[in-house]
Parts: structure tokens; C-alpha cells; sequence
């Protein structure tokens, strides 16, 4: 459904077919299918993925990781919102951060979400400790992404 997303995407008159989509996934897999689908859609996992397939001596390691990070979607992909309050979703971030301990985390924005992500980056810059950063921006879309540093 994700895939579906991203070709419908492509096309600004698609507007209403894609929020008719958006619909049909939440009220059949709730906010967390809505989630994984947007998370595909944006196709920032499947690179990050791709570079964890690449780089690792272990490829039943990775497998295992996809699957969680897609299982748990809600806990390593976070979707910041316009109004979110920054202080408060910084924090939950690094709680999540140092609970978890995640390969990988993602931080998605779209349109004036994107002025509310670039405050969370800096109030987390400087207390994040342990991950690279790396950004993306597709379209009206921003990507940060955490990755777990290496040894």
C-alpha cells in the first residue's frame, strides 16, 4: 500500500485519491499500518535497508532488524507534526533513544512540519549520543535519520 502511495504521489491531482488510500489503510490497520505504509511510501527505509544489506557480515541479523523496525514501526518512525510541542517530542525521542536502542531511527515531516522538525533536530542535536545523523528531502518532505554509530 505504501508503493500505491508513492505512485499516486507523483501526481498533484491525485490529492483526494491518496487521502481516500490514507483512509482505507488507518481504518483497516489503525495509525500503525498507516505508518508503515507512509514509511514505504516514502522510500527512505528501503534505502536505509539496502545500506544495512550492504554493509553486514550477517544477513540473518539484518533480516531480523527489518522486521522489528517494520513490526514497530510506531516506537523507531516518528511522524512530527506542525503542532507538536518540541521540548516534548525532543524528550520522547531520547527516551525512546535510550530505551530501545534502535540500529535505526526515522524522523519524518512533511510541508509547514518541516520548520517543527528542524527545532527538534536542534534540541537534540547536542544530547544524542551514540548516533550519526543524516538528512533527506524529497519534495515538500524531510528525513532524519539516526543510525546507530559502529564500533
Amino acid at each position: 500500500m505504501g508503493m500505491a502511495l508513492r505512485d499516486l504521489e507523483s501526481d498533484p491531482g491525485n490529492f483526494k485519491r491518496i487521502q481516500i488510500v490514507r483512509d482505507r489503510i488507518r481504518s483497516k490497520y489503525g495509525d500503525g499500518g498507516l505508518h508503515v505504509a507512509q514509511v514505504v511510501q516514502s522510500g527512505i527505509l528501503a534505502e536505509a535497508f539496502e545500506e544495512a544489506l550492504l554493509s553486514s557480515r550477517d544477513k540473518a541479523s539484518v533480516g531480523r532488524m527489518i522486521e522489528k523496525t517494520l513490526d514497530e514501526s510506531d516506537r523507531f518512525c516518528i511522524f512530527i507534526q506542525e503542532e507538536d510541542d518540541v521540548k516534548k517530542r525532543a524528550r520522547d525521542i531520547l527516551n525512546r533513544l535510550d530505551a530501545n536502542q534502535p540500529q535505526f531511527m526515522y524522523l519524518f515531516s512533511k510541508g509547514e512540519a518541516n520548520r517543527t522538525l528542524s527545532k527538534v533536530y536542534k534540541q537534540l542535536r547536542d544530547d544524542v549520543v551514540g548516533y550519526e545523523w543524516s538528512k533527506e528531502e524529497k519534495g515538500n518532505s524531510v528525513f532524519l535519520i539516526l543510525s546507530k554509530k559502529r564500533a
